[in-house]
């Protein structure tokens, strides 16, 4: 493994996409350059990944208009599947859901603010108000009758589709390590992603609600899934300070599950398929 201090140098895609002005050419350079990305960094890290989102990566979903990456969703399906391949974690919840509340709202300052502060910030739901908490400072997104609405439709069916197609990874690794054959629901679950994917593709409001409220509802059983398929390593929370030198297998997938239930219990809180089944009525 590369030392975080020795990160590989890549250059911004998006950029070097748009830098040519035929699309021909474009098509070509950006395949190029994602290839070349990819073999600059391939067997990262978790720590060296998140540096790389923080500074390359994190405009991924974002509009042009916010300085994101000018990419058809075709080739953002395709260069997220070759970021679990690799080994990339989970974005961070800044990405997945503060980014999209604010492009949402039209808050570019405040997304300004957020792209130089990605570890740091924290989204927090109050009775009456969003707000973004970058440090000690809290600055509101929302407010009044207009918060359920954004909350049901401040989300990335991009970052979730990624988090889904990340869990059954995990779970084929954990499964691949105990020599166990997959439960019926992992089956299911893939034929899931590969319907929710399609309807990624078709680039409309109604089917990224419905995205957003399948993945939502499937993150309890994505949880009690790798929980099981992880067996007794699921339970392990190590100090990494008492145990640097002997290090407890898949750190990793320990992430990964602690971030899920995060998630889970994130989106208990605010009913959010509640949330998100109202807006697909206001939709029909």
């Amino acid at each position: 493994m590369r030392p975080a201090s020795n990160l590989p140098r890549t250059e911004p895609l998006h950029e070097s996409y748009l830098a040519s002005s035929q699309p021909k050419r474009n098509s070509l350079k950006l395949i190029t350059d994602i290839e070349r990305f990819f073999e600059k960094a391939s067997d990262l890290t978790d720590l060296q990944w998140q540096k790389l989102i923080e500074t390359k990566l994190y405009p991924l979903d974002w509009p042009k208009e916010y300085g994101g990456f000018e990419w058809r969703r075709e080739i953002k399906l395709a260069f997220v599947r070759r970021l679990i391949e690799n080994g990339c974690p989970l974005f961070p919840e800044s990405l997945t859901l503060i980014a999209p509340l604010l492009i949402r709202t039209n808050r570019p300052n405040l997304l300004n603010t957020l792209s130089r502060q990605i570890s740091g910030a924290q989204l927090v739901i109050k009775q009456d108000s969003i707000c973004i908490a970058i440090f000690d400072e809290h600055l509101e997104i929302a407010s009044g009758k207009s918060i359920d609405q954004e909350l049901a439709m401040g989300f990335s069916p991009l970052y979730q589709l990624y988090e889904l197609r990340s869990t059954l990874r995990h779970i084929t690794t954990m499964n691949d390590y105990w020599g166990s054959i997959p439960v019926s629901q992992v089956g299911e679950l893939n034929i899931q992603l590969e319907a929710l994917e399609s309807l990624y593709l078709q680039r409309n409001e109604s089917a990224d609600l419905h995205i957003a409220l399948k993945c939502n509802s499937n993150q309890l059983t994505c949880y009690s899934l790798l929980s099981d398929a992880m067996g007794y390593y699921a339970l392990l929370n190590p100090d990494p300070m008492l145990t640097a030198n002997e290090p407890i297998p898949f750190s990793t997938e320990r992430n990964h599950l602690n971030r899920l239930r995060h998630l889970v219990g994130r989106n208990e809180m605010v009913q959010h398929d509640r949330l998100v089944k109202l807006q697909l009525e206001l939709l029909s």
